[in-house]
């Protein structure tokens, strides 16, 4: 399609990345130090262009330049200028070297690939077009690494938060935002038609076809925070570990919960009542009850043009089969972040423009308007015989989701979540989580106040907005 737009694409990607120019000796100043002292960049130059000539005969011989590397969350990429104006990304994780780089890491490498590949074979998705990859650090680049094409476009941030970035008034605000939404939701309706009968990350069989499924490596946040309490490991490095498949969505969701079942009185009681919220989310009956879905659906992963028309979906890395109930359907995470009190950082001041310490952040009110948008969006492709609707059921399962992944996010999760139970039944004297913990752990919990816990659960997953 024709880039009508007048947009500069590197440079507006690059303002919303951190640049990496610095020494890559420098040490702990730059996790990427390791990737960045190990890597060939003039090999991985003479790479890119072996494959270029394979791919498009007569090209020019001459070597692209590399550019310098900027991050992505795991990743460090570095662009590659052809002589023709011609762009491409190179992609290496940062645990990209020898000694850290493992087979788990190259699985989902392989995986992360071969998923790209299928949806851009089989869809109308927008995604890099992948030239070349290596999965092992033995070859002459010294580092793992994707050759893909380069995605023309803005930040969804700089567009979203166009009224604070570029000065844009509301009522075009919203037409890009609405844009944005309704290509977003078609592009993600369409990985409902990859369903599987279990959890795990997507295989491929010789001919790039879905298998089966693996284990899926994922970020362990518990043992990242505890490395942070330690005195004896100041590493940045990614601490990951290997979930295995299952058929049942709630061996899913419970994953890190039995990995990490926690030590102290309200610690388990906690774990207790989130494991009891988990086994109340229904799944639909009429299908495999897994589906693909992007790893990491926030703002940060997706480039638009100027207008919000979506150009490219990036950082499948970590793909896997997620269960439907927080699956493809699925609010985008940014139109979430009020049900998620660790992360959310909004404040009224941030409405009359002044500039906050992180990110740009919508009030609740902004967020709940764009999430009953983004449900009228998904109903379009929703089957007339759908037994529920997984969409608004996502606010919560999503949430619940994060709160087993991350001990950081749990307890202010359930808090609001035990708190919407409450308003959703009206109760006069509302639910209080610190006693309902202390009542899981002591295996104490009264009949009424869990039959209560479990009609305001199945009510919220209907009527939550």
């Amino acid at each position: 399609m024709a880039n009508t737009d007048e947009v500069k694409p590197f440079d507006e990607l690059l303002n919303s990345l951190e640049i990496r120019e610095d020494d890559p000796t420098s040490g702990d100043e730059n996790e990427f130090a390791a990737v960045l002292a190990n890597i060939d960049l003039q090999q991985l130059s003479s790479v890119a262009s072996q494959v270029r000539r394979s791919t498009s005969p007569g090209t020019t011989d001459k070597l692209p330049s590399v550019g310098a590397s900027f991050e992505g969350s795991y990743n460090i990429l570095f662009p590659l200028d052809f002589e023709d104006g011609t762009r491409w990304l190179a992609k290496v994780p940062i645990n990209g070297v020898p000694g850290k780089w493992d087979q788990p890491s190259a699985d989902s490498m392989i995986s992360e690939v071969n998923t790209m590949r299928l949806l851009k074979r089989e869809t109308t998705i927008p995604l890099p077009e992948v030239f070349s990859f290596c999965s092992t650090t033995e070859n002459d680049t010294k580092c793992p690494y994707i050759l893909m094409s380069f995605i023309s476009g803005k930040p969804l941030y700089d567009v979203w938060f166009g009224q604070h970035l570029g000065g844009v008034d509301m009522e075009t605000l919203h037409a890009r935002r609405m844009r944005a939404l309704n290509d977003i939701g078609a592009a993600m309706a369409q990985l409902g038609k990859f369903t599987f009968e279990a959890s795990g990350s997507p295989k491929f069989d010789e001919h790039g076809r879905p298998s089966g499924v693996g284990p899926v490596r994922c970020i362990d946040h518990t043992a990242m925070l505890e490395r942070l309490k330690s005195d004896d490991d100041d590493s940045d490095d990614p601490l990951y570990v290997e979930a295995p498949t299952s058929e049942d969505p709630q061996d899913h969701y419970n994953f890190f919960l039995d990995l990490y079942p926690g030590k102290a009185p309200f610690a388990k009681g906690r774990t207790l009542v989130l494991k009891e919220l988990i086994k109340w989310i229904p799944e639909p009956a009429n299908d495999e009850p897994f589906v693909l879905t992007h790893p990491d659906f926030d703002i940060q992963n997706f480039i638009v043009s100027e207008d919000g028309q979506l150009r490219g979906i990036i950082d499948w890395d970590g793909v896997f089969c997620s269960p439907r109930s927080y699956g493809n359907e699925a609010y985008p995470s940014w139109l979430t972040r009020d049900w998620d009190p660790m992360m959310y950082g909004y404040q009224k001041s941030m409405d009359e423009g002044e500039e906050p310490d992180g990110c740009w952040e919508d009030s609740p009110e902004t967020l709940k308007r764009y999430r009953i948008a983004y449900d009228e969006i998904m109903s379009k492709f929703r089957e007339s015989d759908a037994s529920m609707n997984l969409t608004r059921m996502s606010l919560v399962t999503e949430n619940l989701f994060i709160a087993a992944c991350d001990p950081l996010c749990r307890s202010g999760i359930l808090h609001k979540i035990i708190d919407e139970i409450s308003t959703v039944l009206e109760l006069p004297e509302r639910l209080d989580f610190t006693y309902l913990a202390e009542e899981f752990a002591d295996g104490e919990i009264d009949y009424e106040v869990w039959a209560t816990l479990k009609r305001g659960m199945e009510k919220l997953l209907q009527n939550a907005q």
